[in-house]
């Protein structure tokens, strides 16, 4: 086994071992894409980080929602997470009592924003345009 074989086969070791544990260390500003052992928000089956730069129009469009229900900037709103989502509904973890939705997997994201010292979750699905869930 040549010393480049034995240098890959520890990396995939370590990686493995610490997706079991529970993921790399890396915050959810998705600064590990792809990365599993993401903690999964309620109503999820599943989540990992993702990369901002694989949800650009998701985050532009939540950004500017957020920058006009708190008139300010667009400036002013930071982003302070992005996962990769498998919703366990059709709700995409945001239920309404008063809606039904459809009882399967729904691939998706969940965008954390932060405007005024406030954290805003805004659920989405895979292609769609995101929207605050206020629950």
């Amino acid at each position: 086994m040549t010393t480049r074989s034995r240098r890959t086969l520890l990396a995939v070791g370590c990686a493995l071992v610490l997706s079991a544990c529970g993921g790399t260390g890396s915050d959810a500003a998705g600064g590990d894409s792809g990365t599993t052992g993401a903690t999964p928000p309620e109503g999820a089956t599943e989540a990992s980080f993702i990369s901002l730069d694989a949800l650009d129009d998701e985050v532009q469009s939540a950004i500017a929602d957020a920058a006009e229900r708190f008139g300010v900037p667009e400036a002013e709103v930071a982003v302070a997470g992005a996962l990769d989502v498998v919703w366990a509904d059709g709700s995409l973890g945001c239920p309404d009592d008063d809606m039904l939705s459809t009882q399967a997997l729904v691939d998706g994201y969940l965008l954390t924003l932060e405007v005024e010292g406030r954290r805003l979750a805004y659920h989405g699905e895979d292609g769609l345009p995101p929207f605050l869930c206020e629950r």
